[in-house]
């Protein structure tokens, strides 16, 4: 996790939107959200890279991500959602600002 954290923002405001539309704003939140979420160990997920692009300070990345878990009752399920991270530079390193997952709709 230590290592996923330093990519963070070292500010207190990080966007995220979630797969159920809910929003916050804090830096500690969705740090605290990702620990748990690493934590489980049975999900996995294929990423296409869709977009990528950076200019001077900001950097975008658009994933397509193909998710699998297992629900609390053990039974697996899948996702099909754009990822879209906004980063930013902070000195010499980006950092990430801006979390959104998007669902698609079944193909």
């Amino acid at each position: 996790f230590a290592a996923f954290e330093s990519t963070l923002t070292s500010g207190k405001t990080l966007t995220f939107v979630a797969l159920d539309a809910s929003v916050s704003t804090s830096t500690q939140e969705f740090a605290e959200r990702m620990r748990e979420w690493l934590r489980d160990t049975d999900w996995s997920w294929r990423r296409e890279e869709l977009v990528t692009h950076a200019n001077g300070e900001t950097g975008v990345a658009v994933l397509r991500i193909a998710y699998s878990d297992r629900d609390s009752k053990g039974s697996p399920y899948q996702l099909n959602y754009v990822l879209s991270l906004v980063f930013a530079k902070e000195g010499s390193q980006w950092k990430l600002v801006h979390d959104q997952n998007t669902k698609l709709a079944p193909r």
